[in-house]
C-alpha cells in the first residue's frame, strides 16, 4: 500500500501493463514464506522498505510523555505532505480488535480530538478507523515477543525524492530530446548533401 501510494517503481510489471507493487514482490530481508508463518518485526519492515527505495526512520515507542509529544508533532507534520507516510506497528488487542502485532499507515490527524485515521491494510477485516493518539501510543508500547522490544512507527519517504510519475515525465522528455537531436542531425546531414 505504501510503496504504491508513494509511486515507487517496482522495476517490473505486476499485471500487464501495470507496474504496481504486490506483496509477492517483497522478497528481500526476510523470505516471504517466513513472513507468512511468523510475521515481521519493525526492524525487518524497515529493511523491506529500504530494499524498495524508501528512506526509513524507525521510532520505538516509549512511555515517556516526550515520546507522545514527538509522535504527535511528526503526525501533524507528515499528514500535511504527500511524500512521506507514517506506518504504525501496534498491538490490535489494545484497540479491541482480533489479532496481535499489526502494521498500518496513518492517513489523517484530527487535532481537536487528538485522533489519527488508520488505513488498515486488512481492509476486508477492518475499514479505516479513528483512534485516540494516547491509545495508539499504548498499543505501540506493547512488547513484540520476537524482539523483546516495544513496537513503534516508521517514517517512510522516497529516497530519490522523484516519484514514478516524475520519472515517467523525465523519461518521456529524454526520449523527445533524443528524437529531436536525431532529427537535427538528419537535417544537417541532408543540408550538407545539397
Amino acid at each position: 500500500m505504501v510503496l504504491n501510494a508513494l509511486e515507487v517503481d517496482p522495476g517490473r510489471v505486476w499485471k500487464s501493463p501495470w507496474r504496481f507493487y504486490h506483496e509477492s514482490m517483497l522478497d528481500c530481508c526476510v523470505p516471504l514464506d517466513d513472513i507468512k508463518k511468523t510475521g515481521i518485526t519493525l526492524s525487518q519492515f524497515a529493511c523491506l522498505a529500504e530494499c524498495n527505495k524508501l528512506y526509513t526512520e524507525l521510532s520505538y515507542a516509549e512511555s515517556k510523555s516526550e515520546f507522545l509529544n514527538i509522535f504527535r508533532e511528526n503526525v501533524k507534520r507528515y499528514m500535511a505532505v504527500d511524500d512521506t507516510i507514517l506506518v504504525v506497528c501496534y498491538n490490535r488487542k489494545l484497540l479491541n480488535q482480533t489479532g496481535a502485532g499489526h502494521f498500518s499507515p496513518l492517513a489523517a490527524y484530527h487535532e481537536e480530538s487528538d485522533q489519527v485515521l488508520i488505513m488498515d491494510v486488512a481492509r476486508f477485516k477492518y475499514p479505516p478507523h479513528w483512534v485516540p493518539l494516547t491509545i495508539l501510543r499504548d498499543a505501540m508500547l506493547s512488547i513484540d515477543n520476537a524482539t523483546g522490544k516495544p513496537r513503534g512507527y516508521l517514517t517512510l519517504k522516497l529516497r530519490s525524492h522523484i516519484s514514478l510519475r516524475l520519472q515517467n515525465d523525465i523519461s518521456a522528455c529524454k526520449t523527445l530530446v533524443g528524437i529531436f537531436s536525431l532529427f537535427i542531425l538528419i537535417q544537417l546531414k541532408f543540408c550538407k548533401l545539397i
